[in-house]
């Protein structure tokens, strides 16, 4: 689950054989991980992503609690913060010899429209931070 209006991500991981992997994104990485993990099982296009952060109270909050961060992502950005997501859960896989591949765990799936789509397969433990 996401984190609620009052709370910041404090860290992501990837738990794997009673381990946990932290991935050390940056904040902006965080919120839309976070976005994916509150409509887990839905895909969502990078535009409903977008949309999501600039109305939800929780996203929007961050622009004045972030840590200095101001803006939120607009739909080229979030395939940014994707591709970064994917990049940093590799280096995790890799380094620590774990039998998973980033595209599965947060794949892509291309709707009737030709519009790409994410969809996290994954559990993802948040630890939430209260202001």
């Amino acid at each position: 689950m996401g984190c609620l209006p009052g709370e910041t991500i404090e860290q992501i991981s990837i738990g794997y054989r009673s381990s946990e992997f932290p991935l050390r994104l940056s904040h902006m990485s965080q919120l839309v991980l976070d976005c994916l993990c509150r409509y887990r099982g839905t895909t969502l296009t990078a535009a409903k992503i977008d949309e999501i952060m600039r109305t939800d109270p929780y996203y929007r909050a961050q622009r004045i609690k972030g840590r200095g961060h101001t803006g939120l992502p607009y739909q080229a950005a979030v395939k940014v913060y994707i591709k970064r997501i994917r990049e940093h859960m590799a280096t995790i896989f890799r380094e620590n010899a774990l039998p998973f591949n980033p595209f599965t765990v947060l794949s892509s799936d291309v709707t009737e429209s030709n519009v790409i789509a994410y969809r996290l397969k994954a559990s993802v433990e948040l630890a939430h931070h209260v202001f």
